[in-house]
């Protein structure tokens, strides 16, 4: 497998030699499904992302009051890169746009 330049899907953008995408599920529960529904399709292309969790603070606009305490926000975020070459390769964006069918809740 050699790299290979390829445009970021839709979602995505390139980032430290690696497709980027940051999700914001609205509650815990929801983004633990999506990691579950990323885990079979990692599974299945014996392919896997790296995967960041995080909450971060809420960006506040100038229309919110201020003693208005705003809740934390989830942040999911997916890395795909080939880490044996060090950059995205076909594989990665194909991961990438099967990654993106998963961050639409299941039904």
């Amino acid at each position: 497998m050699t790299a290979t330049p390829t445009a970021a899907p839709d979602g995505w953008e390139v980032r430290d030699s690696a497709l980027v995408r940051v999700f914001e599920p609205k509650t815990f529960p929801e983004l633990l499904a999506t990691v579950e529904r990323v885990e079979r399709i990692a599974e299945a292309a014996n392919h896997h992302p790296d995967i960041e969790i995080r909450w971060r603070p809420p960006v506040r606009t100038p229309a919110d009051d201020p003693a208005v305490k705003l809740p934390a926000v989830l942040s999911l975020t997916f890395r795909c890169n080939t880490h044996t070459l060090g950059s995205v390769t076909e594989a990665d964006a194909a991961l990438a746009a099967s990654i993106e069918t998963a961050l639409v809740p299941a039904g």
